[in-house]
């Protein structure tokens, strides 16, 4: 099956939970509501291979059978996040050390650098792909579940690292020179001196930090690119994909990750009362990782199986998510999960069937959406999202702020939402890419809110970009690090001086009791996290500071680089100011936006042939929107004017031929 012949909707089954004359009915019911596609097996591992070298798929094969008479397709998950418990009794060491020198528990931390996990896990991924790789019921697999880039601090770990130092640095002089290691006295003389930043480590380097971290990332991907490699082989017409946690999960490259799959997948648990940004970031991050449509591995349906609190799902809600899903990228929609689980960790009945086996109300809202969705399938699966402007990620940034995070008053991720949410008001879907990106150029704007780490391939991919034309905006404490982590030995914006034109004078992170106010267009807003005092050399002042010792000073500046611009916007924690400066420079650079209210989301999938409009109000209130092109409403079948109506909870889905 190819990601783009249709829009996809599934759910997660477990025929190891239930008897097996139950299974006819659950199907019976799937189909009656348009679900078909399973995920199956992802945490069965013990019910596979009971005993170390029997296994058991005969019950599986059964039930994929009884599926595919139904009309139903699988996607498989190979079950290595939940080992069974033979194999850690056998085996302790498969099982991760934390920094204090413990085992760590809990489901899914295992080492993924041991050779004795590595061996248990190919086997089992080697059996069943020989088991089903030639099954006509199955599409695709399921790489592990929600994959953690977990911190084992092993000896098999300890040697694993220092062979991938070697392999980056060459010699061990080379480390010391770009680590810093004078610093502290940490001067390693030899590569079997280097250790894991666990506790026990008397001084600890930054530098050395970031790079365990980007060996954690690694390790991770390589795990899911050995059992992929498996997959391929013995079942070399089925997919391969993977479900991410989310979109502020920081510690895997998904971009890295990504690359290892036929498409991205990633779940999706969001709150009720939730304001959505973090959820359509994920979308937008999926989408990115690949330049391409994605699954929704898991939507949550129901309640939380751990949270601080849960409140009942509202009438419309989960119709809601499930467009919000479509009009973000994804092509496929899989409900965790059928029935609610009555064992262990997860009992609170997240299902479509409660616990007895009845329907929810989700049920309805999901075979609703089914049938709404059904008429514009195909056509709507072979369609892009709308994306004119980039959003960078940049992984290594957010290691180096947890590797020693200075200031308390920002992070990386307050940052990044407040450029994110403001172009969501602005009615602008970005693509989530890298700095490294090879096509930038698709972009008509490329906002990177977050490079205080930047490699010097990076700057230089920056700078190309805007010489041909595009216009990129930097963010706060841009260009201060290396690669390495370390603090440049050049005036600030170090790599990116020259691409924006200005210097970093002095900086403040801000308290709460020490506002700063900036003028803009005859406009006075405050900043509330950092203010980076600048000399505009060849640029020009946009924004300029109105209080404190530099008032008069630029905060935001402009500079032409080649045939197009850099901004260097000073200052964060100033959402208002963001939005009316974003305002006015999309609009210039060829993007439209919109003024939306809060909580309403407006995005665009498009081809050749048709653009599909898409207006999702997960507000409780009745909004009316502005809408900059006419067309029809595929759900409802009526005309649009120029105003739209969208009730609480409310989806609009225009064709705009």
């Amino acid at each position: 099956m190819r990601l783009e012949d249709e829009i996809v909707v599934g759910t997660a089954y477990y025929p190891e939970h239930w008897p097996q004359q139950r299974w006819e009915e659950d199907l019976r019911l799937m189909q009656q509501a348009g679900i078909t596609v399973v995920r199956l097996a992802e945490l069965a591992w013990s019910r596979m291979e009971p005993t170390d070298g029997n296994f058991d798929f005969d019950w599986l094969e059964e039930f994929i059978s009884m599926a595919h008479s139904k009309g139903m397709r699988v996607v498989l998950g190979t079950p290595t996040e939940a080992s069974p418990v033979w194999l850690r009794h056998e085996h302790p060491e498969v099982v991760s050390i934390n920094a204090d020198g413990l085992r760590s528990g809990g489901r899914g931390q295992h080492c993924h650098n041991s050779p004795t996990f590595r061996f248990y896990a190919g086997r089992i991924a080697q059996e069943m792909s020989r088991r089903f790789g030639s099954n006509p019921a199955v599409i695709g697999w399921q790489i592990d579940n929600e994959l953690k880039g977990v911190p084992c601090y092993c000896e098999s770990c300890a040697a694993a690292f220092r062979l991938w130092l070697q392999k980056r640095y060459g010699t061990i002089e080379e480390l010391n020179r770009r680590w810093g290691t004078h610093f502290w006295s940490q001067t390693y003389n030899s590569w079997e001196q280097v250790r894991l930043p666990s506790h026990d480590q008397l001084t600890i380097s930054t530098s050395q930090v970031v790079d365990f971290k980007r060996f954690i990332s690694d390790t991770t991907v390589n795990f899911l690119q050995m059992q992929a490699d498996i997959i391929r082989k013995n079942a070399p017409g089925q997919f391969i994909t993977h479900n991410i946690q989310s979109s502020l999960y920081s510690a895997v490259n998904m971009y890295d990750l990504a690359d290892k799959l036929d498409f991205m997948g990633w779940d999706t648990y969001p709150h009720v009362d939730d304001t959505y940004e973090v959820t359509a970031l994920g979308h937008d991050l999926a989408r990115g990782t690949r330049h391409q449509s994605y699954w929704m591995m898991e939507q949550k349906n129901g309640y939380f199986n751990g949270s601080d609190y849960n409140l009942a799902l509202e009438p419309g809600i989960v119709r809601a998510w499930a467009y919000q899903d479509i009009a973000r990228g994804a092509n496929g929609i899989l409900f965790y999960r059928w029935r609610a689980n009555r064992w262990g960790q997860e009992q609170n009945p997240n299902g479509i069937l409660r616990h007895d086996g009845t329907p929810r109300r989700a049920y309805d809202e999901i075979a609703r959406f089914c049938r709404e969705v059904a008429p514009f399938s195909q056509e709507l699966a072979k369609t892009k999202v709308h994306a004119p402007v980039a959003l960078l990620q940049n992984y290594s940034d957010i290691w180096a702020h947890e590797a020693k995070r200075q200031y308390t008053n920002i992070s990386y991720d307050k940052v990044m939402m407040e450029y994110y949410e403001a172009l969501l008001q602005l009615g602008v879907t970005p693509d989530v890419v890298q700095a490294s990106d090879e096509d930038l150029s698709r972009y008509r704007v490329v906002f990177a809110p977050n490079l205080m780490l930047i490699s010097r391939q990076e700057a230089e991919n920056l700078k190309r970009y805007v010489a041909n034309g595009g216009h990129v905006v930097v963010g706060v404490r841009a260009g201060m690090k290396n690669e390495d982590n370390v603090v440049v030995d050049t005036p600030w914006p170090g790599l990116l001086r020259e691409l924006c034109g200005v210097t970093v004078d002095e900086f403040e992170a801000l308290p709460p009791h020490v506002p700063v106010q900036v003028t803009y267009e005859g406009y006075t807003y405050t900043a509330r996290m950092w203010a980076d005092v600048l000399t505009a050399e060849a640029a020009a002042p946009q924004v300029v500071y109105a209080n404190r010792f530099y008032q008069g000073k630029p905060a935001v500046t402009s500079n032409r680089y080649g045939k197009g611009d850099a901004t260097y916007f000073g200052v964060a924690g100033c959402p208002e100011l963001l939005k009316a400066y974003f305002s006015w420079l999309l609009p210039t650079c060829g993007v439209d936006i919109m003024d939306l209210p809060k909580g309403v989301y407006a995005t665009m999938r498009e081809s050749e042939k048709a653009k599909f409009l898409f207006f999702i109000n997960m507000t409780r209130e009745k909004q009316h929107i502005d809408t900059p092109l006419p067309g029809i409403d595929c759900i409802t079948g009526a005309k649009l004017g120029k105003t739209v109506p969208l009730n609480p909870l409310g989806v609009v889905m225009a064709r705009c031929d």
